[in-house]
């Protein structure tokens, strides 16, 4: 486990979050209604809030401690049929439910009609919910690239939801709005940018960051289509991804109106790198045949492999062919905290690009969705999305010169700086960089486990946060010996047979399935791009800050215990 150093500091961001929601979660609310007692608050719902709010820092406490999924599974599978059973085992004949309906069901009368006491129901409810839920903060979630949250950044996230406003204006959260600007100035800090000399905004989540990235290029370059659309391009508009990149960018093309046939995806090479000639070859072709190349998206840290391309490469390209570059670094891109060289080696390039997305809410522990997106187009927001909403966008109102809503193609923006600011005042950059630094070389140890393992087997090299592996059943090893497949790691990016495809899939299958029944992880497969086989992914998101030998012994104990039969 990580020193008590770390332990300390968990405790300090606890406590933060505690205060925060006791404070601003209970008290705060129950003075601001215009009551004479707490009692007359509690019919309108207050008394909702009590329970329920120490219930959750009860349960987010408990994600800050090493309890075994033993003692705490990761979720209490339930089938759709038994869910709603379960929930309604108690509900059914309840005394505020006269008609027997489902827990989950929505009805004429609310529970208020029963005051106090309806309230102190409804926070039942919302706890049973609770119980059913993924606990996504547990040392054994590695499905998604989210996790465990860090208390400070929750406790800048309470504040943000107590506050209940919007990001469009200073008038309207003018705290907030200096905020967002602080953290835009830090975080293009760390892309050598200077701030107020380029421009970025917190987005809605990584996919629409990177659509505002094709949005901002397609104006940048062609200026006419922000009156006159897509057919204000000279001929047909290309953009270029990886076959490593994020989905997200086939669905953005075709939400931009470009159509999903003009995103190209070129060519991997190497450990999943964008391949540079094949870049330059679809270009040409692309001109030959009358398009209008304009974009190309790169990845630093892609979701299955963790790959980063090779950002000066790619970035010599564009400025040959005068060309948009953007990074996707929503995974990846925290990697910029890093004083470390070989985390350094891995971003080389990144701060010649035109864009860049960064998810704090992945790596760095967030809460969801938390997106920063960054452009070294100084008002280039603002010249591409500007409807100047006269009720909304005066510049003879006060604190103006922070209004960003008019730079977002949306209208209501949370107050999504306030938990990174949180974190970060917190945590300093040091702090984070330590948490990236830590996960690479916890990373590298299950790496180095899994290669002296004869159950495991690497499905490609790791990159620093991804690990892809296989698990090897005792009938799989005997294929793969059968075949002459060395599963040592001695031989890189195998190309599996398809009858060894298979039973590797199933095996993926069936042991995730095993796993998230019994509560004890749940790890995500997904094939490689050129395999058909299903492998494992394990990724470190979140503050996981105390994970360390002890989880990585404790996720293989248990693949091999269900799954050396299979």
């Amino acid at each position: 486990m990580a020193a008590s150093k770390t332990h300390t500091l968990t405790t300090l961001g606890l406590g933060l979050a505690i205060g925060a929601g006791s404070t601003l979660g209970v008290q705060y609310l129950v003075n601001r209604e215009n009551n004479d007692s707490y009692e007359d608050g509690r019919a309108k719902g207050l008394a909702i809030l009590p329970p329920l709010i120490g219930d959750l820092l009860s349960r987010f406490s408990d994600t800050t401690s090493s309890i075994s999924t033993a003692e705490k599974p990761v979720v209490l599978y339930r089938d759709p049929v038994s869910l709603e059973a379960d929930m309604d085992k108690d509900w059914v004949h309840h005394e505020h439910n006269p008609d027997g309906s489902s827990a989950l069901s929505l009805n004429e009368s609310g529970l208020d009609v029963y005051g106090q006491e309806g309230s102190l129901t409804l926070a039942s409810l919302l706890q049973l919910v609770c119980d059913y839920c993924v606990d996504t903060g547990n040392d054994m979630f590695f499905n998604q690239l989210y996790g465990k949250m860090d208390p400070a950044a929750v406790a800048g996230e309470l504040v943000s939801l107590f506050m209940n406003t919007n990001q469009f204006t200073y008038e309207s959260s003018p705290v907030f709005a200096m905020m967002e600007s602080e953290v835009l100035k830090s975080t293009t800090s760390l892309l050598g940018w200077k701030w107020p000399d380029c421009d970025g905004q917190m987005a809605a989540g990584g996919s629409l960051a990177n659509m505002t990235a094709i949005h901002i290029a397609r104006h940048h370059m062609f200026p006419k289509t922000r009156e006159g659309g897509n057919a204000a391009f000279p001929s047909t508009a290309v953009c270029y991804v990886s076959e490593e990149a994020h989905y997200s960018f086939l669905k953005m093309v075709g939400v931009v109106g470009l159509g999903r046939s003009n995103l190209i995806k070129i060519k991997s090479v190497g450990k999943g790198q964008m391949c540079a000639k094949d870049l330059v070859a679809q270009i040409a072709k692309t001109k030959a045949s009358g398009g209008t190349p304009f974009f190309v998206g790169c990845t630093a840290g892609s979701t299955v492999k963790g790959t980063f391309d090779k950002f000066d490469e790619i970035a010599d390209i564009c400025k040959k062919f005068n060309l948009w570059m953007h990074v996707d670094g929503a995974w990846g891109g925290p990697a910029l905290f890093s004083e470390r060289p070989e985390m350094k080696e891995l971003i080389k390039g990144v701060s010649r690009a035109d864009s860049v997305t960064l998810n704090p809410h992945k790596m760095l522990g967030t809460p969801l969705t938390t997106t920063v997106f960054m452009t070294r187009h100084k008002g280039l927001l603002l010249k591409t999305n500007s409807a100047n909403a006269g009720y909304l966008f005066d510049k003879r109102k006060n604190g103006a010169a922070f209004d960003k809503g008019d730079g977002s193609f949306m209208c209501g923006r949370k107050c999504d700086a306030v938990k990174v600011w949180s974190m970060w005042k917190f945590r300093g950059r040091k702090g984070l960089a330590a948490r990236v630094d830590r996960n690479a070389d916890n990373l590298r140890l299950l790496a180095k486990k899994i290669r002296q393992h004869d159950h495991f087997m690497l499905a490609c090299d790791p990159w620093p946060f991804n690990v892809n592996f296989l698990y090897l059943p005792k009938r799989v090893r005997a294929m793969m010996e059968e075949a002459g497949i060395a599963t040592d790691g001695s031989e890189a990016n195998i190309v599996f047979p398809d009858h060894i495809a298979e039973a590797l899939s199933t095996v993926a299958i069936d042991l995730k399935l095993r796993l998230q029944e019994k509560g004890l992880a749940l790890l995500p497969y997904q094939p490689l791009v050129g395999q058909k086989a299903q492998v494992f992914r394990v990724i470190l998101a979140g503050a996981k800050d105390d994970w360390g030998e002890a989880e990585i012994d404790e996720l293989m104990d248990n693949l091999v215990e269900y799954g050396d039969e299979l």
